[in-house]
């Protein structure tokens, strides 16, 4: 929960691996605001959004808008589960893209940044 819920957990794994996170930005309640900025070679690229539901320690859903795009904002559903004692299961449920493509290019970023998690969590 604190590597999803604390911000200075964020910026050490939450962007696909060839990115940094220098700011992480959260209000973390149901209605809150967050922002976090992914840093890559290519310059900086904002992650916005409201908590939709906040509840600890297994369910985080928010909405998801790159700032300055014009891509439709999409829904994120982030549950843990505890498998066995020390080990959680972590599903994420993204949805609302435009296209295809759109979906593929996030779901290779999540898969990216889940391996940046599991490296972080070692």
């Amino acid at each position: 929960w604190k590597a999803w819920t604390d911000p200075a957990e964020l910026k050490q794994w939450y962007a696909p691996e060839n990115l940094t996170t220098p700011v992480a930005e959260l209000d973390l309640r149901t209605g809150g605001a967050y922002r976090i900025t992914m840093r890559g070679k290519d310059g900086d690229h904002t992650a916005v959004g409201v908590f939709t539901a906040v509840e600890a320690p297994h369910t985080l859903a928010f909405s998801w808008k790159w700032e300055g795009s014009s891509e439709p904002e999409t829904r994120i559903l982030v549950t843990l589960k505890e498998v066995e004692s020390g080990k959680t299961r972590v599903t994420l449920r993204h949805e609302g893209f435009a296209d295809a493509q759109s979906r593929e290019m996030h779901a290779q970023g999540w898969e990216s940044t889940f391996n940046k998690l599991e490296k972080h969590l070692g």
